[in-house]
C-alpha cells in the first residue's frame, strides 16, 4: 500500500504506533494482513489494538510491543523488505542500527558484527529460523558454504540486539536474528517474480497459499545465480610468495571469485492445533572469494545443502490458565566433495614445489535434533510465568577431506611436496574426529505487572552441556511508561558462546590446533533505553549499553613448538548507543534513520578491529504522485580499526546511495521496480586479512565492494 492512501483522518492513531520503535511505518500494513482496503481497516482499530499491530515475540516467547518488549528490539516486515528493493538477507540486515555486514575473505560469508563485537567466524550472533538455530557444530556459525539467503519467503525478521541466552541459550551473545517465514496468512493466492541485476543477477521465485477445509498450506521456491560483482585484487599471498621464491604463480592481478547459484524451498501446513514447517536450502558452485590462503583461486568452489523441518503443537488454551507449546524439529548441513578442490595456492604456487596446486577439500557433514515443551501460566495475579525444558543433539557425523599435502593420514609422516591427493576421511590422522554435543536445558522467566505503568521481567536459563559443563545465565528487565510519550528501560542479561568443534577437538591442523579444555565465553551486559514520542509525526529511541565478555576464545602461539592452540583468554569490554529517529513530515513522506556508536577492547590495547565506531543508516519513502513510490538510503561506514600487528594504512570510510521507483498498477495485478545501488560509484571496501602467521600479508589493499550498479523488478499476483 503507497502512502498517498494515508490521510489526516488516521494521524493520531499512527503516532501511537510510532511510539514502538519500528524499523519502518511499512511494517505496519504488513501487520494487518493482506486487506482490500488497508485504510479502512486502520480506521476500524481502536488506539490499543494500534498499538498491538507492531509487536515482537522474540523478547519473551509472547507477543509484545516494541516499546513494550523487555530488550532491545527491531522488527522488518515483508513490506519494508519489498521497500528496500532487497533481495538477500544482508540487505535487509544492514539496516539495523548497531549491526554492521561485512564479509568473510572465504566465499563471501556475511559477518554479522552487533555492537563491536567482531570476528571471521562471527559465532556471536545466534541466527534463528522460525526459532529453530542453524548454527554448526563445527565453526559455530551458519556454515561455511553459506551462499546468502533470499528473501522472498520471509514473512518478518525480529533481531535482540543485546544477550538472549537466559531464553536462547548458546551463542545468543550480541544479539538473536529470527528469520519468520510466510504462512498462508502472508500469502493471498499465486505470486510470480522476478528480479534482474548487474553482474548477470537473476532472482526468480513463486509462491502460493491456500485455504481448504481447516488446512491452511504455504509454498515458496526460490532461485537465484550471480556472477558476483567480483572486484579487481592486484595482488595475493601467492604474489609474496612469488617474490620470496622467484616464481609467477599468482593469478594476481585477476577479480574475486564470488559466484554464486542456489534455490530455497519452503512448505508450511497449519490445521487446527499443529503446524508442520520444512525447508531445503541447496547452494551451489559458490565461488572461493580470495581463496581459502588468501590466493585467488579461479578453479575450487563449494557445495552445501541443507535442510530443516519441525512439528509443533500449540494450545494456547489448553487450561484456564496454560498457553503450552510443544516442538520436535531436526536440521541437517551436509556439504559436498565439489568437483573441483579449494586449492589454498594455485598450479606451480606455494614454494614451486607443488605443480598441480596446494589444494584439499575438508568436509563436515552434521545434524540437529530438538525437542522443546514451554508453556505460559497466568494464574497467579499480576504475573504471567513461562516454565519450558528442552534437549538438543547434535552429531557431526561425517568427516571427509582430501588433500596433497599435511601428514600422511596412515602414518602421520609429511606428505612429499607434490603428492598426488590422498584421502584422509576415517583415517587415524584425519584433521578432525567425529563428534557429539548433548544439551539438557531448563528455563524459567516471570513477567510481574506491579502497576498499569510498570514491567518487570525476569529469567533464568540452565544448559547441561555434555562437552563442556553447565552453565547459568539469568536477566532483568525494567520496563516503565515514564510519561504519556516517554517509554524508559532498564536491562540485564547474561549470555555465553559454546566452543566450537573446530576450537575443541583440531589435532592434526599444525598451524590452528584445538583445546578440548576450553570453556565457554561468558557475556554481561546493561542496558538503558527510551522511547519518546516529541509529537505526533516524529518519534526518537536511544539506547545505551555496556557490556563485558570474559574468557574470550583466541588462538595463541605455542611457546615450545611451532602453530597456535585455542585457548580461554581475554576480556573484551565495549559501550556505545544507538539513536532512531522516524519523522513524517509530510503525509506521502517518511523518514526514517539511526546513528550507532560503539567502543570496544580487548586487553585493553586491542580496538574492536573491523568494526565501525560510527555507522550510519538513512531512508525515505516518497509517494510523488498516484502508485508512484521514490525510495532512497544512504549507509555511511567510519572508523574501522585493523588489529594492532597490522600496520597498513587506516581503512578508508565510506558512504553509499541506492535509489529505487516502484509502480503498482491500477488491476494490483502487477508491480514494477528499478533503481540503481551505489549510485555515486563510492569506493567501499571490506578489511583485508593482517598478517599470516608467517608475518606476511596476503592482500596488501583492502576488498573492493561493488561498484554502482542497477537492477529491474517485476511481481504479478493471480
Amino acid at each position: 500500500m503507497d502512502y498517498y492512501l494515508f490521510n489526516n483522518t488516521i494521524k493520531i492513531k499512527i503516532a501511537i504506533v510510532l511510539l514502538c520503535q519500528c524499523l519502518s511505518f511499512p511494517s505496519l500494513l504488513a501487520a494487518t494482513g493482506n486487506n482490500e482496503n488497508d485504510l479502512a481497516y486502520l480506521q476500524s482499530l481502536s488506539l490499543e489494538e494500534l498499538m498491538n499491530i507492531e509487536v515482537v515475540s522474540i523478547a519473551t516467547g509472547q507477543q509484545q510491543t516494541t516499546s513494550e518488549a523487555p530488550a532491545t528490539a527491531s522488527v522488518i516486515t515483508a513490506t519494508d523488505i519489498q521497500a528496500m528493493n532487497a533481495v538477500d538477507l544482508d540487505e535487509v540486515l544492514a539496516t539495523i542500527p548497531g549491526l554492521h555486514v561485512s564479509h568473510h575473505h572465504l566465499t563471501g560469508n556475511p559477518i554479522y558484527t552487533m555492537r563491536g563485537l567482531y570476528s571471521l567466524n562471527n559465532p556471536h550472533v545466534l541466527i534463528l529460523i522460525d526459532g529453530m538455530p542453524i548454527t554448526t557444530l563445527m565453526d559455530g556459525n551458519r556454515g561455511r558454504a553459506w551462499g546468502g539467503m533470499p528473501v522472498q519467503a520471509i514473512s518478518r525478521i525480529e533481531v535482540i540486539r543485546g544477550p538472549g541466552s537466559a531464553l536462547y541459550g548458546a551463542d545468543a551473545v550480541a544479539g538473536v536474528i529470527n528469520i519468520q517465514t510466510k504462512t498462508a496468512s502472508d500469502i493471498d493466492g499465486t505470486e510470480v517474480g522476478t528480479h534482474l541485476g548487474s553482474y548477470d543477477t537473476q532472482y526468480t521465485w513463486l509462491q502460493h497459499g491456500a485455504k481448504w477445509q481447516g488446512y491452511q498450506l504455504a509454498f515458496s521456491l526460490e532461485y537465484f545465480h550471480s556472477d558476483g560483482y567480483g572486484g579487481l585484487l592486484q595482488e595475493d599471498m601467492q604474489s609474496a610468495l612469488d617474490r620470496k621464491f622467484g616464481l609467477a604463480a599468482s593469478l594476481a592481478p585477476a577479480k574475486m571469485n564470488l559466484q554464486k547459484r542456489g534455490y530455497d524451498l519452503r512448505l508450511n501446513l497449519e490445521h487446527g492445533l499443529w503446524q508442520w514447517r520444512m525447508g531445503y536450502q541447496d547452494r551451489s558452485d559458490l565461488g572461493a572469494g580470495i581463496g581459502m590462503a588468501q590466493a585467488l583461486d579461479n578453479i575450487g568452489s563449494y557445495t552445501d545443502q541443507r535442510f530443516n523441518t519441525d512439528l509443533t503443537y500449540h494450545d494456547p488454551d489448553l487450561s484456564e490458565h496454560w498457553d503450552v507449546t510443544a516442538q520436535l524439529s531436526f536440521y541437517q548441513n551436509s556439504p559436498l566433495q565439489s568437483e573441483g578442490f579449494q586449492y589454498l595456492y594455485p598450479a606451480g604456487g606455494y614454494n614451486g614445489k607443488y605443480p598441480d596446486g596446494y589444494f584439499s577439500s575438508p568436509v563436515f557433514k552434521e545434524r540437529h535434533f530438538r525437542l522443546e515443551l514451554s508453556g505460559f501460566y497466568s494464574g497467579i495475579k499480576d504475573h504471567v510465568l513461562r516454565v519450558g525444558t528442552g534437549y538438543t543433539f547434535g552429531d557431526m557425523y561425517q568427516v571427509e577431506q582430501m588433500a596433497n599435502f599435511g601428514p600422511d593420514p596412515i602414518t602421520g609422516a609429511s606428505l612429499p611436496p607434490g603428492s598426488a591427493p590422498v584421502s584422509f576421511t576415517d583415517q587415524p590422522f584425519a584433521p578432525m574426529p567425529e563428534a557429539q554435543r548433548k544439551n539438557s536445558y531448563l528455563f524459567v522467566q516471570d513477567t510481574w505487572k506491579p502497576h498499569n505503568d510498570w514491567e518487570i521481567t525476569t529469567g533464568l536459563r540452565y544448559d547441561n552441556y555434555s562437552d563442556f559443563g553447565s552453565t547459568l545465565n539469568p536477566r532483568l528487565a525494567v520496563v516503565w511508561k515514564t510519561s504519556a510519550k516517554l517509554t524508559s528501560k532498564l536491562l540485564y542479561g547474561s549470555a555465553f558462546r559454546a566452543p566450537a568443534f573446530n576450537e575443541l577437538y583440531n589435532i592434526h591442523n599444525p598451524m590452528m590446533q584445538g583445546n578440548a579444555e576450553l570453556k565457554p565465553e561468558k557475556m554481561q551486559t546493561w542496558e538503558l533505553g527510551w522511547a519518546y514520542l516529541s509529537h505526533e509525526n516524529l518519534h526518537f529511541g536511544l539506547n545505551l549499553f555496556h557490556y563485558t565478555l570474559k574468557d574470550k576464545i583466541r588462538y595463541l602461539a605455542n611457546i615450545n613448538k611451532n602453530g597456535f592452540t585455542a585457548q580461554n583468554r581475554g576480556e573484551h569490554r565495549g559501550y556505545g548507543a544507538e539513536l532512531e529517529v522516524r519523522w513524517q513530515p509530510l503525509q506521502a513522506l517518511n523518514v526514517i534513520g539511526n546513528y550507532a556508536y560503539q567502543h570496544s577492547k580487548l586487553d585493553q590495547i586491542h580496538e574492536g578491529a573491523y568494526a565501525p565506531q560510527h555507522k550510519v543508516y538513512l531512508r525515505f519513502d516518497w509517494n510523488i504522485i498516484k502508485r508512484w513510490t521514490l525510495h532512497g538510503q544512504l549507509h555511511w561506514v567510519a572508523s574501522r580499526q585493523r588489529n594492532p600487528a597490522d600496520q597498513r594504512h587506516d581503512i578508508a570510510d565510506y558512504t553509499t546511495i541506492d535509489l529505487g521507483l516502484r509502480y503498482s498498477a491500477p488491476n494490483k495485478k502487477w508491480k514494477f521496480s528499478a533503481g540503481v545501488r551505489n549510485l555515486l560509484n563510492q569506493e567501499a571496501s571490506d578489511p583485508s586479512p593482517g598478517p599470516n602467521a608467517m608475518g606476511i600479508v596476503g592482500i596488501p589493499e583492502d576488498i573492493p565492494l561493488a561498484d554502482r550498479n542497477y537492477f529491474v523488478e517485476a511481481r504479478y499476483y493471480f
